[in-house]
């Protein structure tokens, strides 16, 4: 089932009579990643040393795997805060419809929370670029004549996206 197909009666209940969802995106604003990786090395640095203070046990890398798990979740978190009070959602999907873009702002868990933009499609423009390897597909948001810098999953097609916006 695609991505779309999921979206479509999760925010039904935002749509107005007669509009249907044409495309969708899912992405986060530029920096999370380093908020992420930040808090990996917040909860590794210290479950590595209680461990390694301690006699050594198969517990060893369990206790250390989930003080990175622990970690990785507040940077997330923690980058959502701080991320989101530049005006922009720091989780969010982007929808088309005929007449206007919607930005879903998502929680921690990826759920749908509600519409924090809702502008109309000839005031918005978006880029997307090619990420490294294994970076992000880097991406700027343009509402209104504000920029927004976020990044798109590896694992996203946006080619439907972009085409929907480029009409």
């Amino acid at each position: 089932m695609a991505y779309i197909d999921k979206l479509r009666p999760a925010v039904a209940r935002f749509l107005n009579e007669g509009e249907a969802i044409d495309a969708a995106a899912r992405g986060v604003a530029r920096g999370m990643t380093k908020f992420a990786v930040l808090g990996a090395l917040a909860g590794f640095i210290p479950t590595f040393v209680l461990v390694q203070s301690s006699e050594p046990s198969l517990a060893s890398p369990l206790i250390t795997g989930l003080g990175v798990g622990v970690g990785v979740g507040l940077g997330y978190l923690v980058g959502a805060l701080i991320l989101s009070k530049r005006g922009f959602p720091a989780i969010f999907t982007l929808a088309t419809t005929g007449s206007r873009l919607l930005v879903f702002e998502r929680d921690f868990w990826g759920r749908i929370v509600g519409v924090a933009l809702s502008p109309p499609l000839s005031q918005v423009t978006v880029e997307v670029g090619k990420g490294g390897f294994l970076a992000a597909n880097p991406g700027t948001v343009n509402i209104k004549g504000t920029e927004h810098k976020v990044q798109f999953p590896k694992v996203e097609n946006l080619e439907p996206f972009v085409d929907v916006l480029g009409r």
